[in-house]
This record gives structure tokens, C-alpha cells and sequence, in this order.
């Protein structure tokens, strides 16, 4: 993932994360959740 530069609009960014929470809210047959690392 990319950040957005900054002054970007914030929709797609506000939606991305609404995506991730419907699918940890969603989906309760997904049981396992890794946390990756970003070269920054």
C-alpha cells in the first residue's frame, strides 16, 4: 500500500478502511488476521 500525498482526498482512503473493518465484522469464519510490515 501507498500513502495518499498529502492534501489527497480522503474517500478512497476512508473506504479502504471501512472495507477492512466490514471484513473483520463480517466474517466470522476468518479467524486469523497477520500483521505486515512496510518498508517506509
Amino acid at each position: 500500500m501507498n500513502r495518499a500525498p498529502l492534501g489527497a482526498e480522503a474517500a478512497p482512503s476512508v473506504r479502504a478502511v471501512e472495507r477492512v473493518v466490514d471484513l473483520l465484522t463480517g466474517w466470522p469464519e476468518l479467524n486469523e488476521f497477520k500483521h505486515t510490515s512496510i518498508p517506509r
